[in-house]
């Protein structure tokens, strides 16, 4: 929540030997500061601040004071969501919050700023594709969120796909353009009747969806990677986590890299809450994960010495590392195994390439031929069963057939 008071700026004397007073605003630790039309020196400004036998403009001077201060107030209160641009051209009338680009570096600042550095990492590189896109198309690096239409959008969309950028790309790159804006209706600085976004038979645009790679491995798939002979220490590393995380409830590799012993139970169980669900949800859902000996074998290859239970398990991160060098490193061990398991699903010859994202579908789907979908979904971590289906493969080609096989009935 946002505070404000009156503050008279000491820090820079005017020619005439007097002070700005300013209006002071703290909000999540950072402060800014608004000047006012009035200017004092330090005494004149405490006698008035103290109201004590005031002169007739002085009086006057107090009041318009205090009624600034408390629009100042009324108008962080009115905001849905408070950020210091939106107060600012609120409260003097300047400025213009409704640019696209200074909207995202805003978020990219206050995400950074909450230690949400893969979405500060996304919004910057949205931001980095619409200044490339104005600067091919001529224009002033600038965009108001008024010029985002429909059609403008299905430019943009034509500009992505001229490049070669991925659907899955394209959509996630929009979606952050959506968020800006619709954060910018919630501070109640954008016309929702103006917003871009919905149907397209209503005359919106709507992004394109991308395509779905999530895959499963098969039994047959599955058998052939658990018993593939690693050739390198690389392939090896990316075997292990793949199997760790498949043996894990499909756990994602940022959460297996930032396990600390801390998260363990003896040698039983660990526990663990997704990072993804850590900043989305108000409720994350706590995960146990009942461990195997190939989850000791695993951490017996690639585990730190444990010391305490602060420290990690496996080597990638340590205490201390600030949000975006954390990020780097998980980013970089990530893009590790998913290389190198490309490389043995070649190997395989497998007609995709297998990604550590495959373990948590595969892990979805294989239990779901023996257990309840509530259970799979608790330990996917996911808040309804309408998520979990999604990650539920399809039915194999041979229990297809054998059910297809008594569609008919038989001749008596």
């Amino acid at each position: 929540m946002a505070t404000f008071n009156l503050y008279l700026d000491t820090r820079k004397t005017r020619k005439d030997g007097t002070f700005t007073v300013k209006v002071r605003a703290t909000h999540r630790r950072t402060t800014r500061y608004y000047p006012l039309q009035y200017k004092f020196t330090e005494k004149e400004y405490l006698k008035i601040m103290k109201g004590n036998r005031l002169t007739e403009s002085q009086e006057k001077a107090k009041s318009k004071m205090d009624a600034l201060l408390e629009k100042a107030k009324e108008i962080a209160q009115d905001l849905d969501v408070f950020s210091f641009e939106a107060f600012a051209v609120r409260f003097t009338g300047k400025g213009n919050s409704n640019d696209l680009l200074k909207a995202l570096q805003e978020r990219i600042t206050e995400n950074q700023t909450n230690g949400k550095v893969g979405t500060a990492s996304i919004d910057k590189d949205t931001l980095s594709s619409l200044k490339l896109y104005l600067k091919e198309k001529g224009k002033p690096l600038q965009l108001q969120m008024t010029d985002i239409t429909p059609k403008w959008l299905e430019g943009l969309e034509a500009w992505y796909n001229s490049r070669g950028i991925s659907s899955t790309t394209i959509y996630i790159q929009i979606t952050r353009i959506r968020a800006a804006i619709n954060q910018a209706i919630q501070m109640k600085i954008f016309d929702a009747r103006k917003y871009p976004f919905g149907k397209v038979k209503e005359g919106k645009y709507s992004a394109p969806t991308p395509k779905n790679t999530k895959r499963a491995l098969t039994q047959d798939q599955l058998i052939a990677f658990l018993n593939y002979e690693p050739k390198t220490d690389q392939e090896q590393f990316a075997k292990d986590f793949w199997i760790f995380s498949f043996l894990s409830s499909g756990i994602n590799l940022g959460d297996v890299f930032s396990l600390k012993w801390s998260d363990f139970k003896g040698k039983e169980s660990f526990t663990f809450t997704r990072r993804k669900t850590k900043t989305r949800s108000k409720k994350s859902i706590e995960i146990t994960i009942y461990l195997k000996p190939e989850h000791w074998e695993i951490i017996g290859r690639h585990g730190g010495r444990k010391l305490g239970g602060n420290d990690h398990v496996f080597n990638i991160i340590e205490p201390g590392l600030s949000p975006e060098r954390e990020h780097q490193l998980l980013k970089m061990a990530v893009n590790k195994v998913n290389t190198y398991l490309k490389n043995i699903s070649e190997k395989l010859g497998f007609e995709f390439g297998i990604s550590s994202y495959s373990a948590r579908h595969s892990y979805a789907t294989r239990l779901m031929k023996t257990a309840p979908i509530a259970y799979i979904s608790k330990q996917l971590g996911h808040s309804n069963i309408a998520t979990t289906e999604e990650y539920l493969g399809s039915f194999e080609k041979a229990e297809a057939q054998e059910y297809e096989a008594n569609l008919l009935p038989k001749a008596q």
